[in-house]
């Protein structure tokens, strides 16, 4: 074929005939196997005349050939004009047949038959096809123009599922060494989410959104996943689905399983372990095509969710393949081993993550992985506190110091702009308020004037795991500022997060006290005004204001505590 028709209408019609093989129907799953092995080609010696007359001599009298076959070439070879035309199915058929096409539940057989129906409308491969099926339901998805006051008015808020720390919508990368301890990482954070643990931000446990989680693994086998989620006791009721031999090219089966799950989290471990079907190798930008699509499709033409790409390090360091994976995704994560200085701190057994790149402004904050004593792994935000003072540096970090010393009382802009701990100008303090609250720290609420026709106070309040134990009375014992709270008991605060400044006090962390919940908690009397803290902590005393032993006393004995 390649010998009389080098072009186009030969590859197709070779293309064609490959593909009525069903064995090899996963070739076909990220493009067409044939293209480079045609391209490989060159006209050799024996031409297609010589084939037949070779054939002649062992079967004379073309009987070698169908009766059928021997009309058409007794035709040719008497210099009759045979024309082939191509019948290309419409527009509106083709999208229409492959959209029926993406309900079939087996991979290998949609790639099948959707390489069949590019064939027949025309396409090289099947993914030409899908990409005009994605461009199709985008174009299908997608919004009128909008003006800046429309864009600008629009109810959609970013979200986080930690804190200052995984966006939702957002896409995010981590990358290090192999056996450094990625996977660890990404399983623990997803621990945090699927049971709805609190996270240390900042020196503090915050709120986690829980939710379901997906994970996409094309880098390790069952069993191997299997053992990791033993080491990080999960259990068979957390909302975890897993899913093997992922790939990255699989768009449209991405989005019915978003549909499906309703994840807040995906992991997919690895961008290369993920890319087998892909036409590109991961030095080239057109490689990062996926990742593109996962970052401007996610929350559009999916729900929203939080999806956290695993990638491996080359020799110096950074992530491998093209710097347009790094372009493509909002936040990039750097794990590597501490230092001999580090260690002394911080252990041979845990691992420094930075934020290489982050589009909320988070460059150059750390996370902190740790293998625990009871051999449970735990993800926390680290402060390197070497050579830096004790004050936090910038009046945002000032500002969330401030609220959670005040926490549960809210506290407006010119009470932050007075108090001596701030500082700053009231402009720096409402720009710090903002991204605050941007960043899922702290919640903006109104309080109403007591002036006839004065506008309400906007007050900030700090976002804490505290209230997440308001309904939970410990039956003995007092808790100790600083504690952490093991995995399983009360709202569930993981064992594993540790502070960096916890006081040295013996033991690394201690555990909350077995806790009834079958009993109500007595009713703590908060003042709005006046600071008073929550489980967790026992004193708020502002620098400008101190209680009497007598109101200490009886604020201890209504939150029921000995």
């Amino acid at each position: 074929i390649h010998s009389e028709l080098p072009t186009d209408l030969g590859l197709t019609l070779w293309s064609a005939w490959s593909a009525e093989d069903p064995e090899y129907a996963d070739e076909w799953s990220g493009s067409n196997p044939c293209e480079e092995v045609w391209k490989s080609f060159k006209k050799g010696p024996v031409s297609l005349g010589t084939l037949f007359w070779m054939a002649d001599q062992q079967m004379p009298g073309r009987l070698w050939l169908a009766e059928d076959l021997r009309n058409v070439v007794a035709d040719v070879e008497k210099d009759r004009v045979t024309r082939i035309q191509n019948v290309h199915l419409g527009f509106e058929e083709v999208v229409k047949r492959a959209k029926e096409l993406q309900q079939l539940e087996n991979p290998a057989e949609v790639a099948h038959k959707m390489n069949a129906l590019a064939l027949e409308a025309g396409y090289r491969d099947a993914g030409a096809l899908e990409r005009l099926l994605i461009a199709q339901i985008q174009f299908e998805s997608q919004e009128a123009e909008l003006p800046m006051d429309a864009l600008l008015n629009k109810e959609e808020r970013l979200e986080y599922l930690i804190p200052d720390l995984l966006p939702m919508p957002g896409v995010v990368m981590i990358h290090g060494s192999g056996g450094d301890g990625k996977s660890m990482s990404a399983w623990t954070i997803a621990k945090h989410i699927a049971r709805g643990i609190p996270f240390s931000i900042r020196g503090d446990l915050v709120p986690v959104q829980q939710g379901p989680v997906l994970i996409l693994n094309g880098d390790q086998s069952k069993i191997q996943l299997r053992q990791q989620m033993l080491e990080l006791e999960f259990t068979d009721a957390d909302p975890v689905t897993t899913i093997n031999s992922w790939d990255l090219n699989w768009y449209w089966r991405f989005v019915k399983l978003i549909e499906k799950h309703q994840p807040k989290l995906v992991i997919i471990d690895s961008i290369t372990g993920c890319s087998r079907g892909s036409a590109f190798d991961e030095n080239k930008k057109e490689f990062a095509g996926p990742i593109y699509w996962l970052s401007n499709n996610n929350g559009t033409l999916f729900p929203a969710c939080t999806i956290l790409l695993i990638h491996h390090s080359n020799k110096t360091g950074g992530f491998r393949g093209s710097t347009a994976i790094r372009d493509a995704v909002d936040e990039v994560w750097g794990l590597r081993r501490p230092d001999k200085k580090q260690i002394e701190r911080i252990g041979a057994n845990a691992r420094i993550i930075s934020v290489e790149k982050s589009r909320a402004g988070r460059d150059g904050t750390n996370l902190l992985m740790r293998l625990e004593n009871d051999l449970t792994f735990s993800v926390a935000d680290y402060i390197e506190t070497e050579n830096e003072s004790s004050s936090p540096a910038s009046v945002v970090d000032r500002v969330l110091q401030r609220l959670r010393a005040a926490h549960p009382r809210a506290m407006s802009r010119s009470d932050l702009a007075s108090d001596p701990l701030c500082g700053g100008s009231v402009t720096a303090i409402r720009k710090a308020t903002q991204r605050l609250a941007t960043r899922g720290l702290i919640t903006i609420t109104e309080e109403r004037s007591n002036k006839k026709g004065g506008s309400p106070t906007v007050l900030f309040q700090a976002v804490l795991s505290r209230d997440m134990c308001v309904n939970m009375c410990p039956t003995e014992g007092k808790p100790r500022l600083g504690q952490d709270f093991p995995v399983g008991q009360g709202s569930e605060v993981s064992n594993s997060v540790q502070l960096e400044n916890a006081p040295e006090t013996g033991a690394a962390s201690s555990q909350l006290d077995e806790v009834d919940t079958s009993k109500p908690c007595p009713t703590v009397d908060l003042s709005h005004t006046k600071g008073s803290g929550p489980v967790g902590q026992l004193l708020d005393i502002s620098p400008r204001q101190e209680r009497s032993p007598k109101e200490l006393e009886r604020l201890e004995e209504a939150a029921g505590w000995d």
